[in-house]
């Protein structure tokens, strides 16, 4: 079994995304602009529509 890196440096704040569906590269690509704007938040939504 591989053994995963130690998470360092993280705030108790911050966001872990976890892609699950790899079929639309562009609503993932929207996801992690959002969670990178300041403040933080998502304001964005995506809706699939395959």
């Amino acid at each position: 079994m591989r053994t995963l890196p130690a998470v360092t440096g993280r705030d108790e704040f911050d966001v872990l995304a976890v892609r699950t569906d790899y079929q639309d590269d562009q609503a993932w690509q929207d996801v992690t602009a959002a969670l990178m704007e300041p403040g933080g938040t998502c304001s964005t939504r995506h809706t699939s529509t395959s």
